[in-house]
């Protein structure tokens, strides 16, 4: 049996970890090309197994759902599409306030957005915004949110 020397094995350890870190981005484009287009921009390739928190803002479509009660007018709706399991950690009026904890407004309590309008937005995504005046510009009723959602892949 040969016996290996020392340049032997520097030479095939030199060569293994080449190899691993020519693999590494040929393993990351392939894991990122089954992940959901938002946690792609969210998050990086590595972290695709585990569940990631994603800061969004929301912008209602339009104003065309309120309804008024008792003299304020009320808009109702959901920030997630049906069947999504994201839960909301927190919200706000704006993303700078979103990242301020100070300031950042936990699930089902009421924040002030802008114009009077105030807002409720419960963890799983429902949400209640309350004006004084009609609502007649989707911009005015726009937040920040932070939510947690599980690994989404597609194809």
């Amino acid at each position: 049996m040969r016996s290996l020397t020392l340049g032997k094995v520097a030479l095939h350890l030199t060569v293994a970890v080449l190899v691993i870190l020519w693999s590494l981005p040929t393993a990351g484009i392939l894991v990122t090309s089954f992940r959901d287009k938002a946690q792609i921009s969210q998050t990086g390739w590595w972290t695709a197994p585990f569940r990631s928190e994603l800061n969004a803002r929301f912008v209602p479509s339009s104003a065309d759902g309120q309804t008024q009660i008792n003299g304020s007018w009320v808009l109702e709706g959901n920030i997630f599409e049906d069947g999504s399991d994201a839960r909301v950690i927190a919200f706000a009026a704006t993303g700078r306030k979103l990242n301020n904890e100070a300031e950042a407004t936990a699930p089902g309590e009421v924040a002030d957005l802008r114009r009077g309008l105030t807002a409720i937005v419960y963890e799983d995504g429902g949400f209640r915004i309350e004006s004084p005046n009609e609502i007649t510009r989707a911009r005015d009723g726009r937040f920040a949110y932070r939510a947690s959602q599980r690994p989404s892949f597609r194809l």
